[in-house]
């Protein structure tokens, strides 16, 4: 009987061991970027930022490689994965953004409290594991896969990407219209193509939900935006989603 329960216990210690090192095992390895913060999709083909993460004692050593941005990208702008790159015209601008990924990536981090997330010791950046997608999420840069593991849909790991990208450009149009504002005398703009409008925002961004930039006066949920520019409505000089549905979080896309 003695001997039944020493095994036993060298056997639950053994499971409690592998469960501890799987967990520490999260991490460890190279991931490349599939899905960007914007929901956009980085095809197999293109180069994409990949993270290298080894774990060191009680801490994880995490390098980034973010690839030049190719000249092909730097002739048809707009839409693609490279935007974030090149939102600068010249050269020296966009590697000096390329060299400010790396060093805030780049670094020590420690793994968090609830054993799925590791922060970055000097700087308040972090990764988090999601078992679902077998994915790293990064708030700000978007989705990552392990090497030589299976490839999620994008559209199933990315809703939270999407949803942040959302309100990020909610939040660009209406700081544009709040600098209307006030250099108007508290007057809203009548509509958002509105001639005197567009120097504060040339581009209107489209929420990532649908991808849609188009801007409708009352709610449908066709996609787009809503903004209510009639003095009659009640909501007067509201904007937001014109979607139906609810977030990742469970709210109302038009009640962002």
């Amino acid at each position: 009987m003695r001997r039944f329960l020493i095994a036993f216990s060298f056997f639950v210690i053994s499971v409690c061991l592998n469960q501890h090192i799987k967990a520490g095992d999260l991490f460890s390895g190279e991931w490349r970027m599939f899905v960007t913060s914007t929901g956009a999709e980085v095809p197999e083909r293109d180069a994409s930022i990949m993270l290298n993460i080894v774990k060191s004692g009680n801490f994880y050593n995490v390098q980034i490689k973010v690839p030049q941005a190719p000249q092909t990208a730097k002739k048809n702008r707009g839409g693609g994965y490279w935007d974030q790159f090149l939102q600068a015209s010249q050269d020296q601008q966009t590697q000096f953004a390329i060299q400010l990924i790396r060093e805030q990536y780049t670094g020590k981090y420690m793994l968090g409290d609830d054993g799925k997330t590791i922060e970055h010791l000097n700087g308040s950046v972090s990764f988090r594991y999601r078992k679902e997608g077998e994915m790293l999420y990064s708030k700000d840069l978007g989705c990552f896969k392990k090497q030589g593991g299976e490839t999620s849909e994008p559209s199933l790991v990315a809703g939270n990407s999407k949803d942040e990208a959302t309100k990020l450009n909610l939040q660009k149009i209406r700081s544009a219209i709040e600098k209307f504002r006030f250099n108007y005398d508290g007057a809203y703009p009548d509509n958002l193509r509105y001639s005197l409008f567009t120097p504060y925002l040339r581009n209107i961004p489209a929420e990532m939900i649908t991808g849609s930039s188009n801007v409708v006066g009352s709610f449908d949920g066709s996609g787009g935006w809503c903004y209510l520019g009639d003095l009659q409505d009640s909501g007067f000089g509201k904007i937001f989603p014109n979607l139906k549905g609810k977030d990742s979080a469970g709210v109302e896309y038009k009640d962002y």
